[in-house]
């Protein structure tokens, strides 16, 4: 009853049929066993309260779940509405989500044409902590998936994967901000944005090779999200980011830039003249241009402008 339930792809079978799965793999009658709450990404876990089972799963009833498993592996809709969230709330049960290998079925998923690899991605995330290597395969495949959602869900899900694995976070990045998609590119953007206040020095690293690419929308990612707090904890822009990142940027970035510039001007007048310094050392048209954005968003700043001159 529950494998036909499950083959029709029905929003019932996906969000009720996985207790009935549960209690199968447990050999108990749903809702006499307590479920394993596993960990921080549950939001009613707590670690002076975790519900852990004592009770292992039954070995025939383990059995019996996985020839369900395999039954949804094959239908269209099944493995596209049921299986990947079955999965999914597996990876909170340690013990289920190990005999039922949970891990191996995702790297299955990711070979067929399902239409739902963004739970997937989801369900890998939260093996992190349980399960590293094999959460580490399943993400660097995603990574590289054919179907461009997976590679975007990989990229936006980047910060929550660096809280468990800042090393595999910072590999993925790498090959995001290379995709041939230019969506995953400037999602993944917000990753480097936010290593400014994690790690200054390789945020600066990472800005330089993000606007060496003259990709607009990642340069205005990266401006808005992020150039604001490089420039409070280092007004002089000793790594000389606002000219790299105004050669790639669109007009309306370019006034962001200018007013971040005013700002400097506010905080550190001698900042602001090197500032003004270094564009000018560009080309004069580049300092210019550079002060008609100025001046466009603050007219008071002639003498300011004037005096960098000097």
């Amino acid at each position: 009853l529950l494998i036909g339930l499950a083959l029709s792809g029905s929003e019932d079978a996906r969000k009720e049929g996985f207790h009935l799965l549960s209690s199968i793999a447990m050999a108990k009658k749903p809702g006499t066993w307590a479920a394993m709450i596993s960990g921080p990404h549950q939001i009613d876990w707590s670690p002076a309260n975790d519900p852990h089972s004592e009770e292992p799963p039954h070995p025939s009833g383990v059995l019996a779940a996985s020839n369900i498993l395999d039954s949804l592996t094959w239908g269209n809709d099944s493995s596209s509405e049921v299986l990947p969230y079955w999965l999914e709330n597996l990876t909170a049960n340690k013990q289920l989500c190990d005999l039922l290998e949970v891990d191996r079925r995702l790297l299955d998923l990711l070979d067929r044409d399902i239409r739902n690899y963004q739970t997937v991605v989801r369900a890998s995330i939260q093996l992190l902590s349980s399960n590293t290597s094999g959460s580490v395969e399943l993400l660097v495949k995603a990574s590289q998936h054919h179907n461009p959602r997976t590679r975007r869900e990989v990229a936006s899900s980047l910060q929550r994967i660096a809280s468990d694995n800042h090393g595999l976070a910072l590999t993925l990045v790498e090959s995001l901000i290379e995709d041939e998609d230019s969506d995953t590119r400037v999602i993944s953007t917000t990753f480097i944005s936010s290593l400014v206040k994690t790690d200054f020095q390789l945020f600066i690293d990472k800005a330089k090779l993000a606007f060496d690419k003259g990709d607009e929308r990642i340069t205005k990612r990266i401006v808005d999200s992020a150039m604001r707090e490089y420039l409070s904890i280092d007004s002089f822009d000793g790594a000389e980011l606002l000219p790299l990142a105004w050669a790639s940027s669109d007009q309306s970035t370019k006034s962001k830039i200018a007013g971040l510039m005013i700002q400097q001007s506010e905080a550190n007048p001698e900042a602001f003249i090197r500032t003004c310094e270094r564009f000018r050392e560009i080309n004069d048209d580049t300092f210019n241009d550079v002060r008609t954005y100025i001046l466009r968003r603050d007219s008071s700043m002639e003498n300011k402008l004037e005096k960098s001159h000097d």
